[in-house]
């Protein structure tokens, strides 16, 4: 009954379009939110390789600098010196950590507005 409803006021090709283009529509968003993920992958992963290679820095740049000032004060001096410059660092990290945090937030934000813009207005990515 329902199909010669449909034939009768010829609905199934209409029907058949449009269950075909929602499919479509589907299988795109599957593929841009595939490529998006595959985006985010890729940068974090560079990321990661920086810092990876900028922490071996500051671990081999502290050792020689621990040396240096332990050839002219003594090692323990050395060591003692660069050991107090990260606890340094350390507790005034702990101190601003609210406004650091508030800081790296609107800066993500304005990164993911002005990507947003760029797509909106069809610039694609950077």
């Amino acid at each position: 009954m329902k199909e010669r409803i449909l034939k009768l006021l010829k609905l199934d090709n209409l029907f058949d379009n449009l269950s075909g283009y929602f499919e479509s529509k589907i299988e795109l968003l599957k593929f841009e939110v595939k490529e998006e993920v595959v985006l985010l992958l890729a940068r974090v992963l560079v990321i990661l390789l920086i810092a990876i290679c900028f922490t071996f820095f500051l671990l081999l740049a502290s050792l020689g600098l621990a040396y240096y000032l332990g050839t002219l004060v003594g090692m323990a001096g050395g060591l003692l010196i660069v050991a107090g410059f990260y606890i340094l660092v350390t507790v005034m990290l702990l101190g601003f950590r609210e406004q650091i945090s508030d800081g790296i937030q609107g800066m993500v934000m304005n990164k993911s507005q002005k990507n947003k813009g760029n797509k909106d207005e069809g610039g694609g990515n950077e």
